[in-house]
C-alpha cells in the first residue's frame, strides 16, 4: 500500500470542492446571482489503479483537514446536480475491502444520512425509518456473521 500521494498513480480531474463550487448560482426562481468573497475550502481523491483499472489505493487530503493524506479501503459521494435535479454517485472500494465491512460502510453511510436528513429537514418520521432500517441490516449482518462462523469453525 503506498504510504505517500507522490506514490499514487492519479486520475485526472480531481474531485474538489472548488470544481464542484461554481463562481454563480441559481436561485429557485432561475435567476443568476453572484457569490460573494467566501472561504474556500478543497477535498481532493487520489486512487491507485491496477491494469485493469480496478482500485488498489484511495487516499483524499482537504484543506480543513490539515496538510496529513488520509487513506481509505471506500467513498461514497453524493452530489445534489442542481440542473438536473437529480444524484450524480461515485462508489468506489479497493480491492482488500472485506465485504462485511462493506456492509458495514453502508449501514453506517446510511445512518449518518438519517442524521442529516432530520438535522436538515427536521423530517424525524423519515429519519427515524431510516435508522430503524439500520438496525435490521445490523441484525441481517450479524446473523449472517454467526451462520458463516457456524459452517466454517476455526
Amino acid at each position: 500500500m503506498p504510504e505517500t500521494e507522490g506514490e499514487l498513480k492519479r486520475i485526472k480531474p480531481a474531485i474538489t470542492a472548488k470544481n464542484i463550487l461554481p463562481l454563480q448560482f441559481s436561485n429557485r426562481r432561475g435567476s443568476a446571482n453572484t457569490m460573494k468573497q467566501m472561504k474556500k475550502s478543497e477535498i481532493h481523491f487520489s486512487i491507485a489503479l491496477d491494469d485493469q483499472r480496478v482500485p488498489e489505493a484511495i487516499s483524499w487530503r482537504a484543506t480543513d483537514a490539515g496538510e496529513d493524506i488520509h487513506f481509505a479501503k471506500a467513498i461514497n459521494i453524493a452530489l445534489w446536480d442542481r440542473n438536473d435535479t437529480g444524484t450524480m454517485k461515485i462508489d468506489l472500494w479497493t480491492k482488500d475491502m472485506p465485504v462485511d465491512e462493506m456492509k458495514y460502510f453502508y449501514i453506517d453511510t446510511l445512518g449518518a444520512m438519517a442524521q442529516s436528513l432530520e438535522a436538515a429537514t427536521n423530517d424525524k418520521l423519515m429519519a427515524e425509518k431510516m435508522r430503524s432500517l439500520c438496525q435490521e441490516l445490523m441484525k441481517h449482518v450479524e446473523e449472517q456473521q454467526k451462520r458463516n462462523a457456524a459452517q466454517n469453525p476455526q
